[in-house]
């Protein structure tokens, strides 16, 4: 989850408008606010890639998308 911080950190700004870092929210909050985020995010498009489980698009990924995954 460290290395997914900068994607935490913008996905919060970009859907819910919270800067991580200046505002200071409680963890029940933080978490709701996170089993929320969009798959349209920065992180929930991080997610996507490296759960994808279909063959086929696997066989797709582009080397960015794989290296993604591998990470």
């Amino acid at each position: 989850m460290e290395g997914d911080w900068p994607l935490i950190v913008s996905s919060f700004a970009e859907q819910f408008g919270i800067r991580l870092e200046l505002e200071d929210i409680s963890w029940v909050e933080y978490t709701r606010l996170f089993s929320g985020i969009s798959g349209d995010s920065a992180l929930g498009r991080i997610v996507a890639i490296r759960s994808e489980k279909d063959p086929k698009l696997l066989k797709s990924f582009t080397r960015e998308q794989q290296r993604i995954r591998r990470e």
